[in-house]
């Protein structure tokens, strides 16, 4: 008789079929990476460095990962998009930090209309280049109405569709005056930053591209992903920010 271990033993196909949709994934949706590839700003390291791992370790069902099994796949891109997420929160912290640390603040509020965001990035822009930099991205921070993502449309050189295909990602709004606009809706608080990336520092991936163990537990298989990114900040003072007012 089968053990219960050899009964719900994950298939190696299985496997690579969830790696190769998760790597997928992450490439539709990996914005960060993109931008600062665009830049110049990207390095890899062969070198794994479980310090800067992020991923899960959950215990799913087991059906999705057993050969011939009538279960759909299991859910690679949700949780690439997780990643993603977390990976757009620790940028974000780092602008915060940026700020915070350079005082490079614009304490007038931008109100939060695609008109207002634009003209206050350009704000901004003329603020950090006069610092020496050059203004490379815009990120808005903060969750924004349909009308305004919609308004970006009309005001973008480049909206999202005219991007190239190396830019075409979630959270990438597209580009205006020389700059791209990055979306992040899940921010800590409502601002907007404009970055010279390059001089900002590097976002460099440690490792291979995903660390995937699957193993069995009972009647479940217990899945460890793992990604090991970390960003090396270089100069705070290539960030400028300001708030964006609330509405209501």
């Amino acid at each position: 008789m089968a053990t219960t271990s050899q009964r719900f033993e994950p298939s190696p196909d299985r496997i690579s079929e969830f790696r190769e949709d998760f790597l997928r994934g992450r490439r539709a949706f990996g914005a960060l990476e993109k931008v600062f590839r665009y830049f110049g700003a990207f390095e890899y390291k062969p070198d794994p460095n479980s310090t800067h791992a992020f991923g899960f370790d959950s215990l799913m069902d087991a059906g999705p990962w057993l050969a011939n099994s009538a279960w759909g796949p299991a859910p690679a891109w949700d949780l690439a998009i997780a990643q993603e997420r977390f990976l757009l929160a620790r940028f974000e912290q780092h602008l915060v930090e940026a700020v915070g640390t350079t005082g490079q603040a614009d304490t007038a509020p931008i109100q939060p209309t695609a008109q207002q965001i634009v003209g206050g990035a350009e704000r901004l822009s003329s603020l950090l280049a006069a610092r020496g930099c050059t203004p490379q991205l815009v990120v808005i921070a903060s969750d924004l109405s349909v009308d305004t993502l919609v308004g970006f449309n009309s005001l973008f050189a480049s909206p999202f569709w005219k991007l190239p295909s190396d830019l075409q990602a979630n959270w990438i709004l597209g580009a205006d005056n020389g700059k791209l606009f990055l979306f992040w809706p899940e921010a800590q608080a409502r601002w907007i930053y404009v970055v010279d990336v390059v001089e900002f520092g590097r976002l460099i991936q440690l490792g291979g591209e995903v660390d995937l163990t699957v193993t069995p537990v009972r009647s479940k298989v217990r899945v460890r992903l793992s990604e090991s990114y970390k960003f090396e900040v270089h100069a705070p003072k290539s960030v400028w920010g300001a708030p964006l007012a609330t509405v209501g």
